[in-house]
This record gives C-alpha cells, structure tokens and sequence, in this order.
C-alpha cells in the first residue's frame, strides 16, 4: 500500500483561506480577502487584505467539501508559500510583505506552549504535512481522499498534485486512475461500514485504522474484480455528480452530511453500486455485512 499521511494544518482560516481575489496591478500578483471566523482567539481577528504572489493561490480539499466519490465540489483556495520546484518556501516574508503581516497576527495570537510552531509557515508546513504533499501533477497518479474522523466513511479520489488536502483529511498517492477507483469503491461500500465503524479506536476518528483491521487487498490488475470495481467507481462517480447537481438545485445551501446520504442513496439504487457491493463482498467476506 501506499504511504497514507495526513493533511497540513492550514489554519487559522482567517490568516490562510481566501473568500474574495482579483488580480493585483503587479503581474503574477493577486489581490486577496482573506476568510474571517474560527475559534478563540482568531474568531476576534477581522479578515485580512492584501496581494500575494498568483502561484500561492491554490486548491484546498477539506472535509467540509469531500463526499462519497466526488473529492470537492467548489474547493476552498488557501495561500499556500510553495514552489513546484523548491517546495513550501522557509521564509515567504522576504518575498511578499502582506504573508509578514499575516506572520504578525499569528505571532500575536498564537499559543505559547513549547509545541507551538513560531511561525505562520511552520504552522501551516507542522511535522511537514505540507512538504510531503505533490505541488505538481503527475502523470497517471491519483489522490485517494478520506476523512480522519467521522460517523461513516466516505472517500473519493481526484488527480495528485493540483490542490492541497488539509489536515481534516488522510490522503495517499496511487499510480493509476484504476487503483484509485479500486480503493474508493471498497472505502465507499456500504457492507463494509460495520467493519469501518469498529475500526476506530477512539470516538469517531478513522485515521490509519481502517488499513490496518480492514485487510484491503492490494490492486491487482490481472485480477477481473479488481478491474471492474475500477470500472464500476467512475460510473458511481456520474451518478454523485448528477445526484449533487439535482439535490442543490432544490435545496442550495445543503451541507455535506446531506448531500453524502443523497449521493451513497443515489449509488446504492443503481446497478453499478449493487454490484460493486457483491464484489466487495465476496473480495471481504469475513468483514461485509
């Protein structure tokens, strides 16, 4: 299996995730607004505006965003100090004086205990969440989603390289777009929640668990099921697409629990997801329900 790691820890929101841009009057600079709230003691912080570099802009996956099949609909975009080819930059402020007033504000209101990093970057980049993650995509690799915590599992897979995934979400590498779909169909298989559910070993939180109790076989494409699963997640994927479109046109402002149940419904009614779920039996029968 893949290395599986967790997300980066892009927080506070209000000195990293973006609500509002335009393009700056500097070529390859975006003027930003950053997102206000949070909890003590960023919630009494005030959004902030300034001009950040166009290439710090970028894709962000959250658990807010992540659904069954479908890793985001509209991802949040964060600033993100980081070159494809240097990797998360040391010091952002020598190059973007704006990223030096956000370090600030984080200085000021950040705690004091000896584990907290003493800087923006270094909270953002903790335990290098941030450098282990691809700044490029590759070709033929994809991004497997899933959610460190949670009443039921839910994953998806997207291309690597193009967004970063914060620390609310695991993620691991495969090296193709069928390995990929393989994984998510047996992460995503309603037999298997049980199995899932009993994995966690504290409250609702996932982590590495489900691989090392839910003995995934690994992808064999010489093997006919393994391939046909991958097969069956891309047409899972139309109809969660679908189903999303259709549920938001009636209901907009429906969050994530309710359009995850109206996607794994849609799913289970359709020929394709009731026979991904008698593979996933047959392939884990000791764990399927």
């Amino acid at each position: 299996m893949a290395d599986i790691r967790q997300g980066a820890t892009v927080v506070p929101h209000v000195l990293a995730l973006v609500q509002s841009e335009k393009k700056a009057s500097t070529p390859g600079w975006t003027h930003v607004e950053t997102t206000p709230g949070g909890k003590k003691p960023w919630v009494d912080v005030p959004s902030q505006t300034g001009a950040v570099p166009t290439a710090w802009l970028r894709p962000m996956h959250t658990s807010l965003d992540l659904l069954p099949y479908m890793a985001s609909r509209e991802p949040p975009r964060a600033i993100i100090p980081a070159d494809p080819d240097a990797g998360v930059l040391a010091d952002p402020g020598r190059i973007c004086s704006f990223w030096r007033e956000l370090d600030e504000i984080y200085d000021a209101h950040r705690g004091v205990g000896r584990g907290t990093p003493p800087t923006l970057i270094r909270r953002f980049n903790f335990n290098r969440a941030l450098s282990a993650q691809p700044l490029r995509p590759a070709r033929g690799r994809r991004m497997v989603l899933y959610p460190a915590s949670g009443d039921l599992m839910r994953a998806a897979r997207t291309r690597a390289g193009v967004a970063v995934v914060n620390a609310k979400l695991y993620w691991l590498n495969v090296r193709s777009e069928a390995e990929a779909g393989y994984l998510v169909a047996i992460l995503n298989a309603r037999c298997l929640r049980r199995a899932f559910a009993e994995s966690k070993e504290s409250g609702r939180d996932f982590h590495l668990h489900p691989w090392r109790k839910v003995p995934i076989p690994r992808y064999d494409a010489k093997i006919p099921e393994h391939r046909r699963l991958a097969a069956l997640c891309a047409v899972a994927e139309g109809v969660v697409e679908q189903r999303v479109r259709v549920e938001l046109a009636g209901r907009p402002t429906l969050g994530q629990p309710g359009l995850s149940a109206a996607a794994r419904l849609a799913v289970s009614e359709s020929e394709a997801g009731q026979e991904m779920e008698r593979i996933v039996a047959r392939l884990l029968p000791d764990q399927a329900d």
